[in-house]
């Protein structure tokens, strides 16, 4: 405050929002607190002010179970060539604008065929599905679901991810930062000449998070860390199950999760049922730090 000033307003960029609220179709304004402390020279006389937080994310409804990429990324509007809204058309939209985008999926099975990842490059992008039972998205034979690049934000949240292949992260690879709500993840498998190698599920590189809240990793396969991989990063589970995993081909470590210089936190959640030559629940090294509240 400038001497004589009594009043400010203030914006207050809300950035990692990674929950997704459950009025976002109705608009319904959210709010939260600011607490002013320390004044230095002068007298507060109301310490306490409420903020609006304004949802202007920007939101791509996909229409088509097919999988095509978007005809003219950063145009604001996600069309593919013949006029649909793709899931992968979307997210490279929302690619190209680097904001804070939302892309909803319906309920359906998504089967992807392009011969990439779908990748995602910046911002902070939510995928909201119609619940994990309802929408579902299948890799194709030799690839993986997500890419996400250092300093993105993935959200998912009511989807189901099945069958990922890839040599690292048959599901989801990523440098950046992933937060899963409500959410499965489950099939990848490890084959001996092209597959999963490192983290079925998911596998999170140096410097890169995952969080789970109340989602399943299950019936993942893969060499070392059957549902989760992480090197480097940081993995948080919240009332979580990691159950029918497996090590494969009779060596592997830690079936549920296998980490080296990480930070885990676990909390009220299951490991079950997983299965590897050593760790079937979870196998840590390096500087590796584990917390376990009520699982």
């Amino acid at each position: 405050f400038l001497p004589g000033e009594t009043t400010k307003t203030i914006s207050v960029d809300v950035r990692g929002n990674s929950t997704v609220p459950q009025d976002l179709a109705s608009n319904v304004l959210r709010t939260f607190t600011v607490q002013l402390s320390i004044p230095v020279n002068v007298m507060l006389g109301d310490a306490t002010g409420v903020g609006t937080i304004i949802e202007d994310d920007v939101t791509f409804t996909v229409n088509s179970l097919e999988d095509a990429s978007d005809a003219n990324p950063g145009d604001g509007i996600a069309l593919t060539s013949d006029g649909k809204v793709t899931l992968r058309a979307a997210i490279e939209e929302a690619n190209a604008l680097g904001s804070f985008e939302t892309v909803i999926v319906p309920a359906g099975l998504y089967q992807l065929s392009v011969a990439e990842d779908i990748d995602v490059l910046s911002g902070e992008i939510s995928i909201v599905g119609a619940g994990a039972g309802e929408t579902t998205i299948r890799a194709r034979s030799d690839g993986r679901h997500f890419d996400v690049a250092a300093g993105a934000l993935l959200v998912l949240d009511g989807v189901t991810l099945a069958d990922g292949r890839a040599w690292i992260g048959g599901a989801i690879r990523t440098a950046g930062d992933v937060v899963i709500h409500n959410s499965t993840l489950t099939g990848a498998r490890n084959f001996s000449t092209s597959g999963v190698r490192d983290g079925g599920g998911i596998a999170v590189l140096r410097g890169g998070s995952a969080e789970f809240y109340d989602s399943q990793i299950v019936d993942n396969s893969t060499l070392d860390g059957g549902g989760i991989h992480v090197t480097g990063g940081r993995v948080k589970l919240v009332r979580t199950n990691v159950s029918s995993n497996s090590g494969n081909v009779g060596f592997g470590e830690g079936a549920g999760l296998w980490g080296d210089d990480s930070q885990i936190e676990i909390i009220e959640s299951t490991f079950s049922g997983n299965h590897a030559r050593r760790g079937g629940g979870i196998n840590l090294g390096g500087n590796s730090s584990l917390t376990v509240i009520d699982s």
